[in-house]
């Protein structure tokens, strides 16, 4: 099946984040602070000819919460990586995932961190980042992990 993976209004993506990732939160759709701020960018992968919503990601201008692997700047957080159930262990969120360290690079590069659920830490860690600290419970969400990784500005 045909998978494309581009870039979305946040708009285009709120409900699915609320869906898969915080399915208790009130409202329609979840927003982030920074969705559609210059250099932020909110990926979709479609399916098909039916352009079926299949996953997402999104890459925000955002400083990490401490000094990760001694840059502080630039830095950008990588948030709301998810892949509807029937699609998941396929690749897809790996490929959102790369998609968002391409647009960083495309931006220049920099420092690339998340809070990434423990049960994803071994996808990140094949993407090439590391762990930082001790694993944390996110109320409501579950178990998590600073992680991060540099990426090289394009051509670079």
């Amino acid at each position: 099946m045909r998978l494309e993976i581009e870039p979305v209004a946040p708009a285009t993506v709120r409900a699915l984040r609320r869906d898969l990732l915080y399915p208790d939160a009130p409202g329609d759709g979840i927003d982030y602070p920074g969705d559609g701020a210059p250099g932020s960018v909110a990926l979709a992968a479609f399916e098909g000819e039916a352009r079926r919503l299949v996953g997402t990601a999104t890459v925000l201008v955002e400083a990490p919460p401490r000094p990760l692997g001694g840059r502080v700047s630039p830095a950008w957080r990588l948030r709301g990586v998810a892949t509807v159930p029937d699609r998941r262990n396929e690749g897809i969120g790996t490929r959102l995932v790369v998609a968002a360290l391409e647009h960083v690079a495309a931006a220049g590069g920099g420092l690339v961190w998340c809070n990434a659920r423990l049960a994803a830490r071994a996808v990140y860690e094949r993407l090439g980042f590391s762990a930082d600290g001790e694993a944390f419970e996110l109320p409501g969400v579950g178990p998590h992990l600073v992680m991060w990784r540099s990426v090289a500005p394009l051509g670079g």
